[in-house]
């Protein structure tokens, strides 16, 4: 994990691993995966902490029972 970027997830995706980011009025879409514990995202080659980037509002998909769920992104 690397130096703080100017960024925000907009949206996790549990069930497929990837987080959508906002950085300088762009969208990009990420892989996340586990990284000593904490739930990394890379961007431009670099791991970053997803909780380090959670806003308010963002959200999450998750699969519960076999259905999928969009509810806001609990930090753990």
């Amino acid at each position: 994990m690397n130096e703080k970027l100017d960024a925000l997830v907009l949206v996790k995706n549990a069930v497929t691993n990837w987080v959508q980011i906002t950085t300088h009025g762009s969208r990009y879409t990420c892989e996340t995966k586990m990284l000593d514990g904490v739930e990394c995202f890379k961007f431009k080659n670099r791991w970053h902490s997803v909780n380090d980037y959670v806003g308010p509002n963002t959200e999450e998909l998750i699969e519960e029972n076999g259905k999928l769920i969009s509810r806001l992104f609990k930090k753990k």
